[in-house]
C-alpha cells in the first residue's frame, strides 16, 4: 500500500503552517484498471464483446459487461399461445447489422419486425431465441436506429436495454420482417405478438443491470 506523501513544513511571520505537495489525480488507464480489479474480485468475468474491445485494452464497456449481461430468461406462457389467433405470415430475414446493400434492399413499407438470436448450434434452428418485437411506418428506416446502437458508448443510448441487445449479441441476431398493409395493422399484430410471445427485450432492463450498462462512459 503507497504511503501518502509527507507534508512540509512552512513557517510565515513565526506561524507553523502544513503544505502538502499537490497530487496528480489518477490517470484513466489506472481508473480502469481499479475498475477492471473491482470486477475480479467480486467474482465478474470479464469478456471481450465484438465492436466494443477486449480486456487487453482496458475498455470500460467490456468491463460493464460481465457475464450476467450476457444472460436472458425466456419466458413461454401456453395460455397466452392459445389465446394469439391465427395467422399466415410471410417472414423475410437478414443477419444484423446488415451490410449497405443489403439494407437498401429492405422495404420502405409498414410491417413488424423481430430480433433473433440464432447460436447456429448443432444444426437445430429451434434453439434460436425471440429477442424483441416492434412495429414500423418503413421497415428499411427503422433498422437504423438499432444500428446506431452499434456505433455508440452505452451511456449515450436512450435505450439501455436495445444497447444491451445488439452490442451483447452482435454477431449472432437475425431481422426478421413481414410488412403489413398499414401501420394500424402493424401496430395490432404487434400487440398480439406482444402478448402470447413475451420476448425479453420488450421491456426494460431491471434497475441493477440498466445501471450497470450505463456506469461508464
Amino acid at each position: 500500500m503507497n504511503n501518502p506523501p509527507s507534508p512540509a513544513m512552512s513557517t510565515s511571520t513565526g506561524t507553523a503552517s502544513t503544505v502538502f505537495p499537490a497530487v496528480a489525480p489518477p490517470s484513466s488507464k489506472v481508473l480502469a484498471e481499479n475498475a477492471l480489479a473491482a470486477l475480479k474480485a467480486a467474482g465478474h468475468s470479464v469478456l471481450d464483446v465484438p465492436g466494443i474491445g477486449p480486456e487487453s485494452t482496458l475498455d470500460l464497456h467490456a468491463m460493464a459487461l460481465d457475464g450476467k449481461l450476457f444472460e436472458v430468461t425466456s419466458s413461454l406462457d401456453r395460455r397466452q399461445w392459445a389465446k394469439a389467433p391465427t395467422r399466415t405470415l410471410t417472414w423475410q430475414s437478414v443477419p444484423f447489422p446488415p451490410d449497405p446493400t443489403t439494407r437498401r434492399s429492405l422495404p420502405n413499407y409498414s410491417g413488424v419486425y423481430a430480433f433473433v438470436a440464432e447460436p447456429s448450434l448443432f444444426s437445430l434452428p429451434q434453439t434460436s431465441t425471440l429477442l424483441y418485437v416492434g412495429k414500423a411506418k418503413q421497415i428499411r428506416v427503422r433498422i437504423r436506429a438499432y444500428i446506431s446502437e452499434l456505433k455508440i458508448r452505452s451511456i449515450k443510448s436512450g435505450r439501455p436495454h436495445i444497447w444491451r441487445m445488439t452490442n451483447a449479441w452482435n454477431g449472432h441476431l437475425r431481422y426478421y420482417y413481414t410488412t403489413t398493409t398499414d401501420v394500424a395493422a402493424a401496430e395490432a399484430l404487434e400487440d398480439e405478438m406482444l402478448d402470447a410471445l413475451n420476448p425479453y427485450f420488450n421491456k426494460e432492463l431491471p434497475a441493477e443491470l440498466s445501471q450497470r450498462v450505463r456506469a461508464f462512459p
